[in-house]
């Protein structure tokens, strides 16, 4: 039989005009006027720099490639930034130290650190910044997980007062992650229609291939020292648990007197347990909005709620938009 068209939309995978190659994309890459401000106008020591300067408006990440002694001073991101050397060697100046990341390692640095990161002579080196509100909107399983990756990002994310930090990652066998990078490169400088929803698999993939095909060399500091690890458990136990336990039960199940559950949560958190268990549950729908077709007053129940528009009202507070609105937007992804 033949194919009816029936106006359904193809997408393709970004072609850049003149390039048959990556090194020719990377040629044809147009440079946007704040990124030369970022990279050629000299400006003291910053306290911080926005994500808003680094990703597109509608972007979750953006990929960039870093210019040789590009002169850039020393600031912190509010977002994390993982470098990729394609070629040669790459000088991070970190805090009050430094460390080279040299060709095929990745190093990925958590909001708030200050560095500079500088290129050697005749380097390739890519920057792929991403923003922390990726993680709470779509990477569910790194906040949930426990692996090395999934306790930096959420000891970044849920820290009252997260250290300055960053991990190191050596190519231990054949990886995909150069491939990966480079689709990255493409979808963020060249995006076509898919290309948001590409870069969200993506990144699953760069991560997948973190753990699988990488082995993890160095830290600034223990992602997880003895205290935090006690509270990295009681984060996870919290959110696997929120839905069954009051403070109280919950201070019960754990042998901790309440006042202090309480207190200890507000001290690493610096949200109380009933804003913390609100942060989950937003967490947990926006997952089943997009996971499942589970009508609004179903997902409502699941995740505690037993008014629809209570859950409505808190949903809108929390994201700017309401349950139906946010599905309908990402819907795709």
């Amino acid at each position: 039989m033949p194919i009816v068209d029936k106006g359904y939309s193809t997408a393709v995978r970004p072609v850049v005009s003149g390039a048959s190659t990556f090194e020719e994309t990377i040629a044809l890459t147009p440079l946007l006027e704040s990124m030369m401000k970022k990279m050629f106008v000299p400006k003291p020591r910053r306290k911080n720099v926005r994500d808003s300067l680094l990703i597109p408006e509608t972007s979750v990440c953006f990929c960039s490639r870093l210019f040789n002694h590009n002169f850039i001073p020393i600031n912190a991101h509010d977002c994390f930034d993982v470098y990729y050397v394609w070629h040669g060697k790459c000088m991070i100046e970190f805090e009050d130290s430094s460390f080279m990341l040299e060709e095929g390692m990745v190093g990925i640095i958590s909001p708030g650190s200050s560095y500079r990161a500088d290129p050697t002579d005749h380097s390739d080196v890519f920057h792929l910044s991403i923003r922390t509100s990726t993680f709470e909107n779509t990477f569910f399983s790194y906040l949930t997980t426990q692996n090395l990756l999934s306790d930096f990002f959420r000891e970044a994310l849920f820290q009252k007062k997260p250290h300055p930090n960053y991990l190191i990652f050596t190519r231990k066998s054949r990886a995909t992650v150069q491939t990966i990078i480079e689709e990255l490169y493409r979808e963020t400088n060249f995006p076509s229609e898919w290309s948001e929803e590409s870069n969200f698999h993506y990144l699953c993939l760069l991560f997948m291939n973190l753990l699988r095909d990488f082995s993890f060399d160095e830290c600034f500091s223990p992602v997880l020292e003895p205290e935090e690890e006690t509270t990295s458990f009681l984060l996870s136990y919290i959110q696997e648990n929120y839905d069954k336990y009051s403070l109280q039960q919950m201070a019960d199940s754990l042998h901790y007197n309440p006042n202090y559950l309480s207190g200890l949560i507000r001290e690493k958190t610096g949200m109380n347990y009933t804003q913390l268990v609100r942060s989950f549950r937003m967490i947990e729908a926006k997952k089943m909005l997009l996971a499942t077709k589970d009508p609004i007053e179903s997902i409502a129940r699941q995740v505690g709620y037993t008014s629809p528009d209570t859950f409505t009202k808190v949903f809108k507070k929390e994201t700017g938009m309401t349950p139906t609105h946010y599905r309908r937007l990402n819907q795709n992804f």
